[in-house]
């Protein structure tokens, strides 16, 4: 799928995250035609980031990429829409620490990056199947199918 299918979001939802409410954590939709930009973030308890701001440099970076066609369901769009994110959030803050999983998902697969320890899973015959790996090295993309 070319960044032309996606070139509009037909909605953006951000939800608290569901795993710890006492925790600061975020879901983030991005909702195209034909599929889900799924991006779920773990912030750290013990060197938070602020979450406005988190959520704002997401989804500045994604509504960039759209606007300069650079966003497709491809796997290095995604990687260099990601890496972009990262820097803005360091060129804004000296600190924090925050784990991410970002995903596509449509009618025949779901693929992403992650970073930290953000995991996800589906349930198959009542089994969590892990999709995504336990944890990664800081600051680096990992990518899962």
């Amino acid at each position: 799928m070319s960044a032309a299918d996606i070139a509009q979001p037909e909605g953006f939802i951000a939800l608290p995250g569901s795993a710890q409410l006492l925790y600061d954590d975020a879901t983030v939709i991005f909702r195209f035609k034909d599929l889900l930009l799924l991006a779920m973030f773990d912030i750290s308890t013990s060197r938070p980031l602020p979450k406005n701001m988190l959520l704002t440099t997401f989804k500045t970076s994604v509504d960039d990429a759209i606007a300069c066609s650079e966003l497709a369901t491809e796997p290095v769009s995604l990687l260099n829409t990601l890496q972009c994110f990262a820097g803005k959030l360091n060129e804004q803050l000296s600190g924090g620490c925050v784990s991410i999983t970002v995903a596509f998902i449509d009618a025949q697969r779901v693929w992403g990056y992650c970073a930290g320890d953000v995991r996800m899973g589906c349930l198959r015959g009542g089994a969590l199947n892990w999709l995504s790996p336990v944890h990664t090295a800081a600051n680096v993309f990992v990518p899962f199918t």
